[in-house]
């Protein structure tokens, strides 16, 4: 997960894994501040003024709008401090959707719909790969993204993968949720590391 805070004012921050295909989706808290907005964006984007300019990116804007590559989408949702955003990126499609919160319609919209690749909004020109945002305006503001290491407020739709980036095996995305659930399961995993990672194959008990 990804916590974001504003130090010297407009600011925005790109995840390290970027993606050329695929369907993702992760969420984002708003956690602190009203001058705030998150999505992606393309490694053109100027991280600098990325907020101000909405250049090379696509992104929901707190309360205002939603925005590719510098052009208003419309679609205002309502966001306050303990919203989590919803994204979910279509690169096969080129589409993108927000909504607030699990049940929020997805771009403001009864009829939009990322399983159904129904009312998307175009990232096209921002090209491949893209990269998961945030940005900020202000020194107070403060955002946290779930690529899906922490359990997700809502739920990905049909075909979408859960998180932004590398796909997690089976077995160790089960080991994570029950670790951060804090599932009994996981002292098996616990136990296990602890008696393999100091000693290796030389313990009796690994």
């Amino acid at each position: 997960n990804l916590r974001t805070q504003a130090v010297t004012g407009a600011r925005g921050v790109r995840s390290a894994h970027g993606v050329s295909t695929g369907k993702w989706y992760w969420e984002t808290l708003v956690n602190a501040g009203a001058s705030l907005g998150t999505g992606v964006a393309n490694a053109s984007a100027v991280l600098g003024t990325v907020w101000s300019s909405n250049a090379a990116n696509a992104e929901i804007a707190y309360n205002v709008s939603t925005y590719v590559n510098g052009v208003s989408q419309g679609a205002a949702l309502t966001i306050s401090i303990g919203t989590t955003v919803c994204i979910a990126l279509d690169m096969d499609n080129k589409r993108i959707w927000f909504r607030a919160g699990a049940a929020g319609n997805w771009n403001n919209s009864g009829t939009a719909n990322p399983a159904t690749n129904t009312g998307g909004f175009d990232v096209t020109v921002l090209g491949a790969p893209l990269f998961a945002l945030v940005a900020t305006n202000a020194t107070t503001m403060q955002m946290i993204a779930d690529f899906g290491w922490s359990p997700f407020v809502g739920t990905p739709p049909s075909g979408f993968t859960r998180g932004f980036g590398p796909v997690l095996s089976t077995a160790t995305q089960v080991a994570l949720e029950h670790w951060v659930n804090a599932r009994a399961d996981a002292r098996l995993t616990q136990i296990f590391l602890e008696h393999w990672g100091p000693a290796g194959t030389s313990n009796p008990q690994a």
